[in-house]
């Protein structure tokens, strides 16, 4: 799944459009849509996981849980 397809499902779960996660987190408008082609910068993308309440390497595909405490995914 991308990037972009996994914040539009999160975005549907919480009821708001793209557009008013970008306004929300404070940056432009379209962007979130550019990075089906672009990668996204580190901090807007930290600033739309936080908006989620879910990790980056969730939103990257890194991770299946959104959740930061996930014990299974913790180094040691």
């Amino acid at each position: 799944m991308s990037l972009v397809t996994k914040i539009k499902e999160l975005a549907d779960e919480k009821h708001v459009t793209i557009a008013e996660v970008e306004r929300q987190v404070g940056i432009s408008n379209g962007q979130i849509r550019r990075w089906d082609k672009a990668s996204p910068k580190s901090e807007n993308l930290k600033k739309v996981a936080d908006y989620f309440g879910v990790t980056t390497d969730y939103l990257l595909g890194r991770n299946q849980t959104p959740d930061w405490a996930d014990k299974d995914d913790l180094i040691e």
